[in-house]
């Protein structure tokens, strides 16, 4: 049917620096602040989908002499399908923020970015979705208009 009608595709809006220190500004110094600021910071460097985002392994993260992520490594993309990899160079910013999250969250191996439980406690993995829902609500709490919430 997509072949006979036709459809248009719904790409969302991408996020600008400007938007994304907006953005960071509004997180709290708490565990789930920490890793929201990571996560926003960690996708605009690499420019990775969700689910790359949170297939991404604390395994996969390679540290300079200081103890700080300078690289991740991206095992598998949608652009990726023989899982070659490709390694991905972090800011500054992105390495203090990943490091922080880490090691406030007391992550040592599995999955680097996580749900938090309203007890505070952490799951596994975090499904692709939450990352939707996290780029939403901090739009909405650094006062973005509603029409352009809709579309991140």
């Amino acid at each position: 049917m997509h072949r006979t009608l036709g459809r248009t595709n719904k790409q969302a809006l991408g996020i600008t620096e400007h938007i994304m220190h907006k953005m960071i500004f509004t997180v709290k110094n708490d565990l789930r602040g920490l890793r929201d600021k990571a996560l926003v910071l960690l996708a605009y460097d690499s420019l990775c989908r969700r689910s790359e985002l949170t297939s991404l392994r604390v395994n996969e993260i390679k540290y300079s002499h200081d103890g700080l992520p300078t690289h991740i490594k991206l095992c598998k993309s949608k652009t990726d399908q023989e899982c070659l990899g490709k390694y991905i160079r972090l800011t500054t910013k992105t390495q203090i923020a990943v490091k922080e999250w880490i090691n406030v969250a007391k992550i040592k191996e599995g999955f680097l970015f996580r749900g938090i439980c309203n007890s505070g406690g952490l799951n596994e993995r975090m499904s692709p979705g939450q990352i939707n829902r996290i780029y939403k609500r901090l739009a909405k709490a650094s006062c973005m208009p509603e029409e352009l919430i809709k579309k991140y």
